[in-house]
């Protein structure tokens, strides 16, 4: 076989190799180890209180394109004219910059709150941009969150969520029990509405899948509307969420405070594992 022959087929294989070759460098410069990596699921702000701050929805988020936008937290009760930072992210499908590199992420205040400070905006890696915004509660208002596509992109045009922000009044107060399987008992109210929130956290001694109803350490939670669990998109009915709860675990519930009594569960956290918060 002559060397012109040979080298026309080496030249063949290359270019038929080539797209492999080439997502293979894309990965090795650009992904990241997934340590490096800021996930949504476990994002800052994700747990129930920080300080006097109540977290009501960890985050929101919106992916109907190839990128995802999440913001944390989602919904959650400050003190007045205290702060709270408000983290954007967006997780980008390819690595940037892209071919359509003009994106942006806009941000617009409605009601009672004042952008403190705004740091601009950064990639954190190839495929992460975060946005950190210290908001003033005033009085109840939301921030709408938008991300734009670049120009042109076939991906997608846009990604919008709104987080949702409201004063707290009154002092945070606990009381515990002298039961052998104590519960704690955390009462605070928005001035906006009047409604009240209660987190109890005990043991689940007895439920009752039919009346959509958990037992904790004495005292009865009411389980109703629709639930997802945190980190999936799937919809789930009250029914399931008090059927999926063992009867023995450790559960920590914020409930609202109904105008007859009730606690009417909104969050549930199942042995610091599994979190179901109503939709």
């Amino acid at each position: 076989m002559n060397r012109g022959l040979i080298a026309v087929l080496v030249l063949g294989v290359l270019i038929a190799l080539f797209p492999l070759i080439a997502r293979g460098i894309d990965s090795a410069l650009y992904n990241p180890p997934k340590a490096l990596v800021p996930q949504y699921t476990t994002s800052p702000q994700s747990t129930e209180s920080v300080g006097n701050v109540v977290i009501l929805v960890p985050r929101v988020e919106s992916h109907t394109g190839a990128d995802t936008l999440v913001v944390t937290p989602g919904k959650a009760l400050v003190p007045p004219n205290h702060t709270i930072d408000v983290t954007i992210w967006v997780y980008f499908k390819h690595s940037q910059p892209c071919p359509y590199s003009n994106w942006r992420v806009n941000y617009t205040v409605q009601g009672s709150l004042e952008v403190v400070s705004d740091d601009g905006g950064k990639l954190v890696n190839s495929k992460t941009y975060e946005r950190v915004l210290k908001v003033r509660v005033l009085g109840p208002g939301k921030i709408v969150v938008t991300y734009y596509y670049g120009s042109g992109c076939p991906e997608g045009t846009m990604e919008r969520v709104e987080v949702v922000l409201l004063p707290l009044t009154g002092n945070v107060t606990s009381v515990t029990t002298n039961s052998s399987m104590a519960s704690t008992y955390t009462s605070t109210t928005t001035s906006s509405s009047g409604e009240s929130y209660v987190k109890v956290s005990g043991i689940v001694e007895s439920k009752d899948v039919a009346r959509r109803v958990i037992v904790v350490s004495g005292k009865t939670v009411y389980v109703r509307g629709e639930w997802r669990v945190l980190g999936a998109n799937k919809v789930m009915e009250s029914s399931d969420v008090v059927e999926q709860i063992p009867v023995g675990a450790h559960v920590e519930v914020l409930c609202k405070l109904s105008g007859s009594g009730r606690l009417q569960a909104e969050k549930i956290v199942v042995n610091n594992e599994t979190t179901y918060i109503r939709s």
